[in-house]
């Protein structure tokens, strides 16, 4: 039935799920609000309030969800979604409590005891967390969440050894699945990265692209090609074999094979901002203004990062921090904070980089791994500096010995700048 509304708004959730196909997602979510007029109130918000989220029109996707509440107080669906929006906010408490009456209306929901723990760790209650992945193993004994948010758990506390365990655990568990081997793959490679692991977390990163290839989508190969790129980019120092290895992407799999919604414009635009050639950063950053819609352009965030980190590239200090700032007030708490301190790093404001650089890390999260991985070791050096040019030396060998303990198994690549930071200890230890 093509005039059924609410199977659309389903569709666009279960391919926003999937990933990598926010074209059909819109379209989905766009054709349940064309038919709103065929729906009851309850369905009318729910279809508004999820379309309205899509865009990132956060208002009205909050006033719909309200409305409806008003309505029906123990929608479900009503009270996970606006606890989401609330969460973006960093209404940390306000989620909580709605997540809370979620989950006591429909105790079976895995999404619930998820959506709990990421509140409850993001208002520090790490003990709550616990109980509540706890909670969910004696609800549905055996549902992959519950490894998956152990893994989760035991990462954003630093424990890597007991989040790798989870992860082989879960890997063995779901072995006859193709996506909770790619996702495996993925947290093998978020983990293995985190400590300087690099051979390790690529070729994690090459099995998941080959997973998902297998599972259909198009862009693995590309996605997996530009990570490599970021490895030789941000780990190396390596701007030319970086360079080549997404210019041989680019060449290979052509931005125009896809939607152009699901063209990665604004990643590719940040990529080369990053690698000091924000010329053709701005290409890319023209493409994405050219072809996409400005209410979706207003709804992504990633867009202020975008901007600023071309400003930076450019010398442009002040734009890039005003850019990097924006981004950070329209994410998760810790999402954008970590390139926040490196702008303000390069800009030349230490003070304002030391206490982001420490915002980053100290901000309880419960999904770090995808910042954790790139700039945890990075923070901790820097940490580690800038503490020493204040002449502050315990923060200074606090951090340093951070970046030891963290990449002391890392690749001989990144030895270096372990035995650069054991040396600093050496010379600041009040002992010497």
């Amino acid at each position: 039935d093509s005039t059924f509304a609410m199977a659309w708004r389903k569709l666009g959730i279960a391919l926003g799920r999937r990933g990598g196909e926010f074209a059909r997602e819109l379209a989905a979510f766009e054709k349940a609000v064309e038919l709103r007029d065929r729906l009851t109130d309850r369905e009318r918000y729910t279809a508004l309030g999820t379309y309205y989220s899509a865009v990132d029109d956060r208002e009205r996707a909050i006033a719909a969800y309200r409305s409806l509440l008003d309505l029906y107080p123990d929608d479900v669906t009503g009270l996970n979604n606006l606890s989401l929006l609330y969460s973006v906010q960093r209404d940390y408490e306000r989620a909580l409590e709605l997540r809370r009456r979620a989950l006591t209306l429909e105790p079976t929901n895995w999404l619930f005891y998820s959506n709990l723990a990421h509140s409850e760790v993001a208002v520090g209650d790490w003990a709550a967390a616990e109980s509540t992945i706890d909670s969910l193993a004696a609800a549905l004994p055996g549902h992959p969440r519950i490894e998956a948010l152990r893994v989760f758990l035991g990462y954003a506390r630093g424990d890597y050894d007991a989040s790798e365990s989870h992860v082989l655990a879960l890997r063995e568990a779901e072995r006859g699945s193709a996506v909770w081997q790619a996702r495996t793959s993925n947290y093998l490679a978020i983990i293995t990265q985190t400590r300087g692991q690099l051979a390790a977390a690529e070729r994690h990163r090459r099995d998941e692209a080959a997973t998902n290839e297998q599972r259909g989508f198009a862009a693995a190969r590309r996605d997996q090609a530009f990570n490599s790129a970021w490895f030789d980019l941000w780990f190396r120092g390596d701007t030319v074999s970086a360079l080549r290895k997404v210019d041989e992407a680019l060449e290979r799999y052509p931005l125009e094979m896809r939607a152009p919604l699901d063209r990665p414009y604004l990643e590719t635009a940040w990529f080369f901002a990053f690698a000091g050639e924000p010329e053709r950063a701005r290409e890319y950053l023209a493409a994405w203004e050219a072809e996409i819609d400005p209410l979706i352009q207003r709804g992504l965030d990633f867009r202020h990062g975008v901007r600023g980190v071309i400003a930076l590239a450019e010398g442009r200090f002040e734009d890039a921090i005003e850019g990097m700032r924006a981004w950070d007030q329209r994410v998760c708490a810790v999402c954008a904070l970590s390139e926040v301190a490196y702008t303000y790093d390069r800009a030349g404001v230490p003070d304002s980089a030391l206490a982001a650089y420490e915002r980053f890390i100290t901000t309880p999260w419960l999904a770090r791994g995808g910042g954790d991985s790139w700039w945890l070791g990075w923070s901790f050096e820097r940490l580690g500096a800038l503490y020493e040019e204040r002449g502050n030396t315990e923060r200074a060998i606090y951090y340093y010995g951070k970046l030891v303990e963290l990449w002391k198994d890392a690749d001989p690549e990144l030895q270096p700048r372990v035995e650069a930071a054991r040396r600093a200890i050496s010379v600041l230890s009040p002992d010497q």
